[in-house]
C-alpha cells in the first residue's frame, strides 16, 4: 500500500471516527436532559418511579459507551 493510499484510509477512519463521536455526544447530551429533568421532577415532588427512569439513564450511558469503545477499535486499526 502506497503512502498515499495509506493516507486516504487514515483520514477516512478519522473522519468516521468523529462523526461517530459526534453522534455519541449528541446522544449523551439527550441523556443528561433527561437527568436534568429527573432532577427537576424530583425537587418539584413530582410522583414518579426514579429507578425506571435511573435505569434507563444507565442504559443509555452503557450504550454510549459501548459505541465509544467500538469507535476507537475501530480507528485504532
Amino acid at each position: 500500500m502506497s503512502n498515499d493510499t495509506r493516507a486516504v484510509v487514515r483520514h477516512e477512519r478519522g473522519r468516521v471516527a468523529q462523526q461517530g463521536i459526534s453522534g455519541e455526544i449528541r446522544r449523551l447530551q439527550k441523556t443528561h436532559a433527561l437527568l436534568i429533568a429527573i432532577q427537576f421532577a424530583s425537587n418539584h415532588d413530582a410522583e414518579f418511579d426514579v429507578s425506571d427512569a435511573l435505569a434507563a439513564i444507565i442504559g443509555a450511558i452503557e450504550e454510549s459507551l459501548r459505541a465509544l469503545d467500538k469507535i476507537a477499535l475501530e480507528a485504532a486499526r
